[in-house]
């Protein structure tokens, strides 16, 4: 266990925050992992820590460790650090952990499918890819409830400058006539872009039902479940 400090908070929308903290000394992770955070002021029924787990969502290369947090249930961990955590205060860090990680280099087209606040794991595996690796063919599907929900969307955009990144944001529940892209649920548009499962692998991250039905879409199509990778929330 590890102490921390919250060095800034990045407000993205009503519901998500990205909280950046001090990266320890020696620290190293892969793309897709998680760390289990905790501190004094937040306990369980037994007057003990309680403990949240959180992906990590920047570069495995940066000085910082970042983690998109939506707002979670009142006297939880995660609506702690939104409501009361601020610059400076300390936190017990344990990890990194986790099996969901994306192997370098790439070798196939690779299909990113987020939902909300699962974008952390797949940002911090698309800040990990080489030129290389987007000349494979990248694509992120990302489901949102709205536009105001579209985390990280400045520099999502930008990577689109790379001719072989394709992203495709959808909103699920928002009637406002300022949005041009997609509408419905991602697993369903994702079934629309992605035809055949040859040379592809998947990478999912988001609430169970949209990974469970992204999944069953994806096998549908074709792909088999060693393509298939997902961490539920």
């Amino acid at each position: 266990m590890t102490e921390v400090k919250l060095l800034e908070i990045f407000p993205c929308s009503k519901r998500l925050k990205i909280f950046r903290f001090e990266k320890p000394d020696g620290f190293s992770f892969k793309p897709g992992q998680f760390v289990m955070l905790s501190n004094d002021k937040v306990l369980t029924p037994a007057n003990i820590p309680l403990k949240r787990s959180y992906s990590i969502a920047s570069s495995a290369d940066a000085d910082y460790l970042e983690f998109a947090i939506a707002c979670g249930t009142e006297k939880g961990f995660s609506h702690y650090l939104h409501y009361e955590a601020k610059q400076g205060d300390k936190f017990s860090l344990e990890g990194p952990y986790g099996n969901f990680n994306l192997e370098l280099p790439l070798e196939k087209e690779t299909i990113f499918v987020a939902g909300g606040a699962g974008i952390a794991p797949i940002r911090s595996m698309l800040y990990s890819l080489s030129e290389a690796d987007f000349a494979k063919g990248v694509w992120l599907f990302f489901g949102i409830r709205s536009p105001a929900e579209f985390l990280c969307r400045t520099e999502l955009e930008a990577l689109q400058s790379n001719e072989n990144f394709h992203l495709i944001a959808a909103v699920s529940d928002y009637e406002g006539d300022d949005w041009e892209g997609e509408c419905g649920f991602v697993c369903d548009i994702f079934e629309k872009h992605i035809k055949s499962p040859e040379n592809k692998q998947i990478f999912l991250c988001g609430p169970p039902i949209m990974i469970e039905t992204t999944v069953e879409k994806a096998k549908s199509i074709g792909f088999p479940e060693e393509q298939i990778h997902f961490e539920k929330w």
